[in-house]
């Protein structure tokens, strides 16, 4: 039971991250290791993130560019 709150939390917070929504100081914690390891993996997901919404972005325009010359 525990671990599915914690997964959904994680989500959560992880979902209103990419709209910059995110209180930086929860991710602290007791060790600065960890603290480190947490930032590094929030960096790598945040790149990630803004990569695929662009890569998304780009693939929309692209159908709707060959939706319009076709018809």
């Amino acid at each position: 039971m525990f671990f599915t709150f914690s997964l959904f939390k994680t989500t959560r917070q992880l979902m209103w991250s990419v709209f910059g929504l995110t209180n930086l100081e929860q991710m602290e914690s007791y060790t600065s290791l960890t603290s480190d390891v947490v930032a590094v993996l929030y960096l790598i997901f945040l790149v990630l993130s803004v990569i695929m919404l662009v890569n998304m972005l780009v693939a929309l325009l692209n159908n709707t560019y060959t939706n319009v010359t076709v018809g």
